[in-house]
């Protein structure tokens, strides 16, 4: 019983590891898209400016 508890912990934690790198990736996509969301944001601005300053 024993050492089947240590099979399952060792799958656990790989299991872990894993979902743990994919959620690092994650975050790290979602850090890009924020940066990339503001900048849209501020080209947005910037267009409005134009258009109110050209009417």
């Amino acid at each position: 019983e024993q050492s089947e508890n240590v099979g399952v912990i060792a799958v656990l934690q790989t299991t872990i590891d894993t979902l743990q790198g994919q959620l690092a990736i994650k975050d790290k996509q979602i850090e890009d898209l924020n940066a990339r969301l503001s900048e849209s944001n501020a080209a947005l601005v910037a267009a409005q400016q134009t258009a109110q300053a050209a009417q």
